[in-house]
């Protein structure tokens, strides 16, 4: 690896107009990834109609979305950032693991509480379902490996990835800058995403959580410095929901949208002052 390409100038300006375009190319990007798998899906649901069949096809298939987005950042950071992915912090794998769990922990001292204060104000009145199957149908080994496959490597590695991997080392002199416009940018996305939103204010309450997830995962990179804690406190949110649902399911509305996306602004408040404190201390 040439470690002068770590400081070389980027093609594309860091100005207000620069990172506006990296943000369009990462929706892009992550949009499709997305599409590329649906031939497949289609392909597979003729080939294998079986319920089991189609459960572990669709978990081999979500893989093919990670794949897009790693070698799309990759030659994005190698031709415009001009710099090596392992900027991005996604192969330091030594943090892979302790960052994983260490963020499935933190996200879950989030969740778990809002879980629980959302199952007080309201009965369970759903039948209990992991990953939007019947649990007591379908296999449980395959149940967890889809959900892992799907929380995990379907959508908190890709997105965290170019979020708070990719566009965190942008701006990567300016902690405070960067973990704004990043929020931002990702929160704002999902104005598009499907939740489960019936109607505009639906759409608008439901920023409130990927805000909490942006927070807290980006608090998390600043306080440990590295990408895998993003992924861990992103496709940790996603395994608590799920386990949430076949445990004591509720309704996921504006009111659970909300309390779930406050409750990981907090605690990513808490991290980001106890991150300032100590890289006050240490200047």
């Amino acid at each position: 690896m040439d470690n002068n390409r770590d400081h070389q100038t980027p093609l594309l300006p860091v100005t207000w107009w620069g990172v506006l375009i990296r943000v369009i190319a990462g929706t892009v990007l992550m949009t499709a990834a997305n599409l590329a798998r649906v031939p497949l899906h289609e392909w597979a649901q003729e080939r294998w109609p079986g319920e089991e069949a189609q459960m572990a096809a669709t978990s081999v298939i979500f893989l093919l979305t990670p794949v897009i987005v790693v070698a799309g950042v990759w030659a994005w950071m190698r031709w415009v950032e001009r710099a090596p992915l392992t900027v991005t912090g996604l192969t330091r794998w030594r943090t892979l693991l302790p960052g994983f769990l260490g963020g499935l922990g933190l996200v879950a001292l989030a969740v778990i509480p809002a879980w629980i204060l959302l199952a007080v104000m309201q009965p369970a009145a759903q039948v209990p379902t992991l990953d939007g199957q019947n649990v007591e149908q379908a296999p449980l080994g395959l149940l967890l490996l889809l959900l892992l496959i799907r929380a995990v490597l379907l959508q908190g590695l890709p997105e965290e990835l170019i979020y708070r991997g990719w566009f965190f080392h942008v701006t990567r002199h300016r902690p405070w800058l960067t973990l704004a416009w990043t929020t931002a940018a990702f929160t704002l996305i999902h104005l598009v995403s499907s939740g489960g939103q019936q109607s505009m204010g639906d759409h608008v309450w439901y920023l409130v959580m990927p805000c909490g997830m942006a927070v807290l995962g980006g608090a998390a990179v600043l306080w440990r410095g590295s990408v895998w804690w993003a992924v861990g406190t992103h496709g940790g949110m996603h395994i608590c929901l799920a386990v949430g649902s076949a445990v004591h399911p509720v309704e996921l509305g504006p009111v659970a949208w909300a309390v779930i996306g406050v409750a990981q602004i907090l605690v990513g408040a808490v991290i980001l002052a106890v991150w300032h404190r100590r890289r006050a201390h240490s200047t």
